[in-house]
């Protein structure tokens, strides 16, 4: 039993939750503060990155190859584009100013068994890239469904 659910008990028995949720208790369940020392990886892998990258750079492919002749859209294509370059360039600056980097001393391989610290506790590394991957990938199944459409209904 951990001392959180001991508090609870024991309030629950004082009968502290008869209407007043009495004094609140600040827990840090933090896995990062662990596993500095433990050995635990806490930064991403390259491949992970690289992996991110390649299914957004699918996706404005997909989308430039669909409307490579309409002006008007393409324009909206390369102002989302522009946007993306920002949405990833500004967190990799900032973590690169603050001296984090990928971590490159584990094999591809090591790093989707070994276990990834994260704000909400320890997961594999394969657990870790598909929870990073997995929204970019089902929007590139979406959006080439929808531009397949698209240049299906074209005359």
């Amino acid at each position: 039993m951990t001392l959180v659910s001991q508090k609870r008990n024991e309030m629950a028995a004082d009968g502290a939750f008869d209407g007043d949720p009495g004094p609140q208790i600040a827990v840090d369940n933090s896995p990062v503060n662990d596993s500095v020392n433990s050995g635990i990886s806490t930064s991403i892998h390259k491949g992970v990155a690289w992996l991110f990258l390649s299914l957004h750079a699918a996706l404005f492919t997909v989308l430039f190859a669909t409307f490579w002749g309409d002006t008007d859209v393409l324009f909206a294509v390369v102002i989302a584009l522009f946007f993306l370059c920002m949405y990833l360039g500004a967190p990799i600056t900032l973590l690169r100013i603050r001296g984090f980097g990928f971590d490159g001393r584990q094999s591809w391989m090591d790093f989707l068994v070994a276990p990834f610290a994260t704000a909400s506790g320890l997961v594999s590394g394969r657990s870790a890239c598909i929870q990073i991957c997995l929204i970019p990938a089902a929007v590139l199944v979406g959006m080439s469904a929808f531009c397949f459409i698209i240049s299906g209904a074209r005359p």
